[in-house]
């Protein structure tokens, strides 16, 4: 889970990127945090982020606020996600989604 510590990261910028890079088809990626592996990591990456950023949308949608919405998407997606590293990210990732969706 990638880190979005200010309103310059957020996970629609993070999919822009992902889609950039996923067609040139990288042999390895060496993530910043975990292990080294091939350009899969690429894709399930950014159906990670396109999935908080649906959810946090439609919770958003139904009038959840941002603080209860990255509680619930922290449980969520721990839960299916559960060997998904550094998931104390996702309610600031949360908090981009709604700043970006005013």
């Amino acid at each position: 889970m990638p880190n979005m510590p200010d309103e310059e990261a957020s996970p629609k910028n993070w999919l822009v990127i992902l889609n950039k890079l996923e067609p040139l088809k990288p042999r390895f990626i060496v993530p910043d945090h975990g292990q080294l592996g091939d350009g899969s990591l690429i894709g399930q990456e950014r159906a990670f982020l396109a999935e908080l950023q649906r959810r946090a949308l439609e919770l958003k949608n139904g009038g959840a606020s941002a603080d209860d919405a990255g509680k619930q998407m922290t449980a969520e997606l721990k839960a299916k996600y559960p060997d998904w590293e550094n998931t104390g990210a996702i309610p600031n990732a949360v908090r981009r989604v709604y700043a970006e969706a005013q």
